[in-house]
């Protein structure tokens, strides 16, 4: 008589259910809902724009519009179901959604190429039947399968089975019903959906009841698995996704700002989850910005609306769309935002959020450099007596708020901030925004340094010119054209007004005659940039530019390159008669080079005077109408020995307005930029709000004293934390310079910034260089 046995077995855990991504589709480079993919988000994550290299990868090694229809990644999502115990859910990471269809698309590439313990059992159940026991019921593991023997190759997790056996002292017959997760879903389908499948099959046993092979019986015999395997390690087919940044993106949930009260100047990606409203602080002291957009993947038919409140009273409000609107409006202290969801709203809503704040000062420092540069920053209050709030945000080319850069948002009286800037923090794939420029936005004027390099070049980003509403003329003082082997120069222009600009522009040769002219529209908070030989108009020239900058508004810069080492940048320069040049370099290697240009027709004349307590050398020059000329200053133009001339500085007097700059190089392997000062630069506070002197590098401060009487001098130098850690006397003598290292300053101190107190107006600029052959060079004026 035979015996009857029923069995059961299951996994420590049930496999989710994914989408098996066709290779015909390629949604896993392309999307499944809108752009961008899975791949592009996580190509967004890790390199900043898509696509790159992850989502390159996948196109060209396995997207087939033309392939087989049913190819896929349903192993890969086996594999993956098995050996990840996570329940998906939304969530953001660098103002990036990801849907649980992104992380289980992603998760499922994770583990494309897994180690397996595979086995053909087409022909031989008994192989089935010990996984089954071995994995599901005795180690708790869920086992993959092919679970069909047709041509198209169909692989499901099985987690469960119960089966019953009908035994005999010759064989076993099986009925077995196992229980898998299905992947006919939708990728952002949430849990597991189970099927079941039924098999016979018949257990032949040796004469010690073990089982020595099997067949197929009943419907099984035309319709049975043919592979069974067991995952037993991650990897990945494509070289340039990492598995734990994998990880990281899908055990994440809800988005960055849960449990952030208070929100900065920024980018936010929010997560709105059905029946919970998010609500923010918001500090602001001028003009708050705020739009919103919902992301292209929220689904249908969920909607968002918010709410801005002032003192109790509500200030705005509005329905969240897919496209973007939002609100300005004048700000005193702290507002709250409140962000519903729709009553009727099954699903999460994914809102973009953008918040611009701007305060009574405003900087812009255009031209955030490529990955290949770092980008430091350094801020300190020009008056050490104050507390400071502010605001430092990386703008898109369109004025789109981006994302803060870990700046703190206050800085105490003397204290002062200095780091690198995380330029990877600013992704926003909606509106397609790049960081352009960096937006400091502040109660109270600061001291600020940006400077950006690499281990060839190092370059001081000037600070916009701030403009007074009043026409001017803005020189662009130096244009290349393509293939120049000497130099090339980069242009940058912004409009930071709330009127669109449309500008013209005047292009010269350096002898003057007229190259072209053209005109350029700049959207209000609209950056451009141009690369050497493609200037507005397209044009391809050597020579110079200028704009008539009707707004008053208009700012820019550019970036000059002549080779490995010499960068450094320059703002557009403005007009004047008077200026001069706080210090003369021109021995031990180094040298000064003055560049004049006439914005008029007519020519102009001007005296050089070399001084130091008097007049050592005056000479005079002419530059014709629109010429641009580049004069060296050292003994054989001035006519003065150069260890004489190095201790002088140059005043430059003009018949009519010019403008000019100078450069200071050193063995030909480094230089620093300045525009030419004038009375503007004067006054009797200082402020030096970084100083760089470990690590090789030097901080070396030229003052001047353009009055004839004796100035004194009272240098205080604080720690990063603003504490007094010294302070030093001096006097400048009349019609002198002071040429000072901070390590001659403060000795035996560390000093993170310095303040001047002068008896009388001065002018200075700092420098900073390394130690060894000053391969690295740049600088700042004193503010």
């Amino acid at each position: 008589m035979a015996n009857v046995q029923v069995l059961t077995g299951e996994a420590s855990f049930k496999p989710w259910s994914g989408y098996w991504w066709p290779l015909t589709e390629g949604a896993l480079v392309f999307g499944y809902n809108g752009s961008p993919s899975p791949l592009g988000k996580y190509d967004y994550y890790t390199q900043g724009v898509a696509p790159a290299l992850a989502s390159a990868w996948e196109q060209v090694n396995h997207y087939t519009p033309g392939g087989i229809s049913w190819a896929g990644y349903c192993h890969a999502w086996a594999n993956a179901s098995i050996l990840e115990d996570i329940q998906f859910k939304t969530s953001t990471h660098k103002g990036i959604f990801f849907a649980v269809g992104d992380k289980k698309g992603l998760m499922t590439l994770a583990h494309a190429d897994d180690p397996q313990i595979v086995a053909y059992v087409s022909d031989d159940p008994s192989v089935f039947h010990r996984y089954l026991l071995e994995y599901v019921g005795e180690n708790k593991m869920a086992v993959a399968a092919d679970l069909d023997n047709s041509e198209a190759f169909w692989s499901y997790p099985i987690y469960r089975y119960t089966m019953t056996l009908t035994q005999t002292t010759e064989f076993d017959d099986v009925q077995c019903t196992i229980f898998y997760a299905d992947d006919f879903v939708a990728p952002d389908f949430e849990g597991t959906k189970e099927l079941p499948e039924y098999y016979e099959y018949r257990l032949y046993k040796d004469a010690q009841g073990s089982y020595t092979h099997g067949q197929w019986t009943g419907w099984s015999i035309e319709l049975h698995p043919e592979l069974v395997w067991v995952p037993v390690s991650q990897g990945a087919e494509n070289p340039n996704i990492e598995y734990q940044t994998i990880m990281e993106i899908a055990n994440a949930t809800d988005d960055e700002n849960e449990g952030v009260s208070e929100i900065l100047p920024g980018h936010h990606a929010i997560i709105v989850s059905p029946g919970e409203s998010d609500a923010f602080d918001i500090v602001c002291d001028g003009t708050l910005d705020l739009s919103f957009a919902l992301d292209r993947q929220t689904p249908r038919g969920t909607l968002a609306s918010y709410k801005l409140f002032q003192g109790g009273l509500e200030r705005a409000s509005g329905t969240i769309t897919g496209e973007s609107a939002g609100v300005s409006l004048d700000c005193t202290g702290k507002a709250q935002l409140i962000i519903y969801p729709d009553e009727n709203n099954a699903s999460d809503v994914f809102v973009h959020l953008y918040l611009d704040v701007t305060m009574a000062e405003n900087c812009y420092f255009l031209n955030v450099p490529n990955n290949r540069y770092w980008m430091g920053m350094a801020l300190a209050n020009q008056d050490e007596t104050l507390v400071n709030d502010l605001f430092v945000t990386f703008m898109s080319q369109n004025g789109t708020p981006l994302a803060g850069v870990g700046v703190k948002n206050s800085l105490d009286k003397a204290s002062n901030w200095s780091g690198i800037l995380d330029k990877n923090a600013n992704i926003d794939y909606f509106s397609q925004g790049t960081p352009s420029l960096v937006k400091i936005s502040s109660r109270y004027p600061l001291d600020l340094l940006m400077l950006n390099g690499n281990g060839d070049a190092l370059s001081s980003t000037p600070r916009s010119n701030k403009g007074s509403g009043t026409p001017r003329k803005l020189i662009i003082p130096l244009l290349t054209q393509t293939f120049n082997m000497t130099q090339s120069a980069s242009l940058f222009l912004f409009n930071p007004g709330e009127d669109d600009l449309n500008q013209a522009i005047e292009y010269y040769y350096d002898n003057g005659i007229p190259f072209d002219t053209t005109r350029i529209d700049l959207p209000s908070k609209g950056s451009r940039s141009f690369s050497s030989g493609d200037y507005p108009g397209s044009v391809n020239f050597n020579g110079w530019g200028m704009i008539e900058d009707v707004s008053g508004q208009l700012t820019g810069t550019i970036e000059v390159n002549e080779r490995v080492g010499k960068s450094d940048r320059l703002p557009l320069l403005e007009t004047a008669q008077d200026f001069f040049i706080p210090g003369l370099c021109a021995v031990g290697g180094w040298e000064t080079e003055l560049v004049l240009i006439n914005p008029e027709e007519t020519a102009v004349d001007l005296s050089l005077e070399a001084i130091d307590g008097s007049t050592l050398s005056r000479i005079l020059i002419s530059v014709p109408g629109h010429g641009r000329q580049i004069i060296a200053l050292n003994s054989v133009t001035l006519g003065v020995d150069d260890q004489r001339l190095s201790d002088s500085w140059l005043q430059v007097t003009a018949s009519h307005p010019i403008a000019g700059y100078f450069r200071y190089g050193y063995n030909q392997v480094s230089n620093a930029l300045f525009p030419l000062f004038t009375d503007k630069a004067l006054s009797v506070s200082k402020r030096l709000g970084h100083t760089a002197s470990d690590n090789d590098w030097w901080t070396g401060v030229n003052l001047v004293n353009p009055h004839n009487w004796t100035i004194a001098v009272d240098v205080v130098g604080f720690d990063s934390a603003g504490v007094k850690v010294g302070s030093r006397q001096m006097e400048i003598n009349p019609l002198e310079k002071v040429v000072k290292t901070v390590a001659d300053l403060f000795p035996n101190v560390q000093a993170n910034s310095l303040t001047f107190y002068a008896t009388a107006p001065i002018a200075g600029l700092a420098l900073y260089g390394t130690r060894e052959k000053v391969e690295l060079l740049s600088g700042k004026i004193f503010d």
